[in-house]
């Protein structure tokens, strides 16, 4: 004789949460019905939308009964559903709002003050601000009139050592090329004029024989918020959470909690299993 409940155990691999044990399910019961007593006793209390089940290996409908998805089972024991929750989208902006803000400041995390304290001395601030802006903005226009045009000496003096550089340069070379021009012909002559222009032209900076190549690039600092990184970790999140337990509900037998630990949700309170 087939009995009229069973005791059913939810796992959640992907969770931190420790598995849930709903006693006395009626086998007449539908699998909404289902999600919506395991919506009561599950310490995060999702909606039931966001909630999807997986029993060997096939996603189950809402319509169906628990009847017809344990019929080959022995109904004297505890048997095993595995549960996906879908993370709601607030809690996906703030995960992606953090890393962004980490990336962009280098890891490092500004805590956010608040509202109250960030407030109280607005108005007064703005206001004092918008007094002391016309203030500086007079007071520099009239240092830039009353200031003296001074010539600028540095780069007279730059420019003078440069020539007087680049004319020492040619005097040299010109010293060189008159002493081992003497007793040697017009070939000669013309290689060694020839050597020293380019050395002249290397020397002054206007001939450059090696291209510079550029090391050690830096990376743009400013990172702007992207959309689509919030869109690929959350794909990535449903991928995982749904191929995990798909994987598990074909061996329903085994305790994957054996081998997965759940660290203890302080928060949540303790759900405590309800009979029918």
């Amino acid at each position: 004789m087939q009995a009229a409940s069973v005791d059913v155990i939810v796992r959640n691999v992907s969770s931190r949460y420790e598995d849930v044990l709903i006693q006395g399910s009626s086998l007449d019961a539908n699998i909404l019905h289902f999600k919506q007593r395991l919506s009561e006793q599950y310490p995060s209390r999702p909606n039931v939308t966001q909630i999807k089940l997986v029993h060997a290996g096939k996603l189950l409908q809402d319509n169906q009964l628990l009847s017809q998805i344990f019929s080959n089972n022995d109904l004297s024991k505890t048997q095993s559903i595995h549960a996906v929750i879908s993370r709601t989208e607030t809690e996906t902006t703030s995960n992606n709002a953090t890393t962004i803000n980490r990336e962009a400041d280098g890891q490092r995390i500004i805590p956010e003050e608040p509202y109250g304290l960030r407030n109280r001395f607005q108005p007064a601030q703005v206001q004092e601000e918008m007094q002391q802006v016309p203030q500086a903005q007079h007071q520099a226009h009239q240092h830039e009139q009353h200031q003296p045009a001074f010539p600028n000496i540095e780069n007279g003096n730059e420019e003078g050592r440069e020539d007087g550089s680049t004319l020492w340069t040619l005097i040299k070379l010109a010293f060189v090329v008159f002493i081992f021009s003497q007793g040697g012909g017009s070939s000669r002559l013309f290689i060694l004029c020839f050597c020293a222009l380019v050395i002249f032209l290397v020397q002054t900076g206007r001939l450059r024989l090696f291209t510079q190549i550029p090391f050690n690039i830096p990376k743009p600092t400013n990172v702007q918020p992207n959309d689509t990184q919030g869109e690929q970790g959350g794909i990535l999140f449903e991928i995982k959470s749904l191929v995990i337990p798909f994987f598990f509900s074909l061996f329903p037998n085994w305790q994957a909690s054996e081998f997965i630990t759940h660290p203890v949700d302080t928060q949540a309170p303790a759900a405590a299993p309800v009979q029918e």
